[in-house]
């Protein structure tokens, strides 16, 4: 168990996907959750988390376009940005990492997969 609790920004618009990283991650992490890209970078610019879990299929703005932007903010440079998706073709998830994602994780994915991308990450 970690002292100090990272804060993860979690941004995905499924509440349904909401629920299942708040009920993985809420005992290890100071968790925040946001509907879509826009409130994303907003939040960030609020806070800065130690980690983003971003859906790409977002309204208003898309995970891609949210971490473009996320990644130019000063000092975030180096905010691991990890993608989640049900796009899970090579080609897509080559897109995503282009975008400046650090990781790539595939949806539906085990709870020790994600444990092990944040724990390689943070």
């Amino acid at each position: 168990m970690m002292a100090d609790k990272h804060y993860i920004l979690v941004a995905d618009d499924e509440p349904m996907n909401q629920l299942i990283m708040q009920e993985l991650l809420k005992d290890n992490f100071d968790l925040a959750c946001v509907n879509n890209g826009i409130e994303c970078v907003r939040s960030v610019q609020e806070r800065r988390p130690d980690m983003i879990l971003m859906d790409v299929n977002m309204p208003d703005m898309d995970g891609l376009e949210a971490t473009r932007k996320i990644k130019s903010l000063e000092g975030c440079i180096d905010l691991p940005i990890l993608l989640v998706s049900v796009l899970a073709t090579q080609s897509e998830m080559q897109v995503g990492l282009a975008s400046g994602a650090d990781y790539y994780i595939t949806k539906p994915f085990e709870g020790t997969t994600l444990m092990d991308a944040i724990r390689t990450f943070l």
